[in-house]
């Protein structure tokens, strides 16, 4: 379900206590071995990030996605589906901005190609975490379309920018946006709008 939570199960025996950083973490742990843990979010210093403005909407729909491209773990490749079934519908005025590196990235670009997207998705490679904090509400949209996901620190970042959230389901980002309360959710997987819940 999540990178380390291998080493905690191999490990557990040397340690008195186990912590998870989400409630979905907690009930991997519990799920996959039966190991008890006490649920401890993370947290980010929202005083750091640049909020965006109300009503600052531009004439291109600007979408964003944050993260390590591994595209296995953080499904980059259902965001790139969602925006060719955009196209297909006829919705040309958009772009997706992908922040963060990785091995997938190579994988992710020839889909992007195939998808005929080229014009419509941008890889900024790596950015600092000061540039993301300044930058991530010039975006309307963050995407977070993780299969396995713990907890999700780019999604509140993303919230405390007053910039909406669209997260997959079943994973540490929708407990982040208290499962649709104060975002989007769509199935894990999956690239229909029918599964947005509103």
């Amino acid at each position: 379900r999540s990178r380390g939570l291998g080493d905690v199960y191999k490990r557990q025996d040397l340690v008195p206590r186990v912590f998870a950083i989400s409630d979905s973490v907690r009930r991997a742990l519990l799920a996959y071995n039966g190991t008890e843990s006490i649920c401890n979010p993370n947290g980010i210093r929202p005083e750091l990030i640049k909020q965006r403005q109300s009503g600052d909407w531009k004439d291109m729909l600007q979408i964003v996605q944050v993260g390590r491209l591994d595209h296995d773990d953080k499904g980059q490749h259902i965001l790139i589906q969602a925006g060719a079934e955009l196209l297909k519908r006829g919705y040309h005025n958009f772009m997706i901005n992908f922040i963060g590196d990785g091995s997938s990235r190579p994988y992710l670009e020839g889909m992007v190609q195939k998808s005929g997207l080229g014009q419509n998705v941008t890889f900024h490679g790596m950015k600092s975490q000061s540039y993301i904090f300044e930058h991530v509400c010039d975006y309307d949209v963050f995407v977070q379309p993780s299969i396995r996901e713990g907890f999700g620190n780019t999604v509140a970042e993303a919230m405390a920018a007053k910039v909406a959230v669209v997260v997959s389901s079943g994973q540490g980002p929708e407990e982040v946006i208290d499962y649709g309360k104060y975002g989007y959710v769509f199935k894990n997987g999956t690239v229909s709008y029918t599964h947005l819940t509103l």
